[in-house]
């Protein structure tokens, strides 16, 4: 009897030794688990500063330089010139027959400003006041595409401005005038 309670106090021995070893190999699992998640919370942690960083490296995106030139005389006289040779070339090379085709009615003259970049290529049409008659303010649109790209912007102007905006009254005789706007 003496040896079967020596015995069963060996296996409870061995049993809490046992139970003792798990709980330290799952503490050691636990603190391992816990040291994972720090280290992947510092890594996301240091991933953002780095992004928050790039982000204040970066320069925010510009809004494009621009020049709108007014019906008076404007003081930039280079620009003038380039808004001058803009308009002699809409007016003699413009397909003109586009545009008679298209009064078919009473119309305004409409104000219109086109948006040129500094390559020479047309960023934006704007009626300022349209014509009254959708297929005049349509071939406008033609007219503009079709003598479209323009001189690019000489060196000197394209250094300050992204965009020169010219806006123009476009008036229909015997032929295409373009006339300041008189804003």
């Amino acid at each position: 009897m003496e040896a079967q309670r020596a015995q069963a106090q060996r296996l409870e021995a061995q049993r809490q030794e046992a139970q003792r070893a798990e709980a330290a190999k799952q503490e050691a699992l636990r603190k391992e688990e816990l040291a994972r998640q720090e280290a992947a919370r510092l890594e996301a942690a240091k991933q953002e500063a780095l992004r928050n960083a790039a982000k204040v490296a970066e320069p925010a995106p510009q809004p494009r330089r621009r020049a709108t030139l007014i019906g008076r005389p404007d003081r930039d006289v280079r620009l003038m010139m380039y808004a001058e040779s803009w308009r002699q070339k809409l007016e003699q090379t413009a397909p003109f027959e586009v545009l008679q085709a298209a009064k078919t009615a009473t119309y305004t003259n409409p104000l219109v400003t086109v948006a040129v970049r500094r390559d020479g290529s047309v960023e934006s049409i704007v009626f300022n006041r349209s014509s009254g008659v959708a297929a005049i303010d349509d071939a406008i649109r033609q007219v503009v595409a079709a003598v479209a790209p323009f001189s690019p912007l000489p060196a000197d102007l394209a250094l300050e401005y992204d965009v020169v905006e010219i806006p123009r009254v476009w008036t229909f005789g015997s032929g295409l005038r373009l006339l300041s706007s008189g804003r």
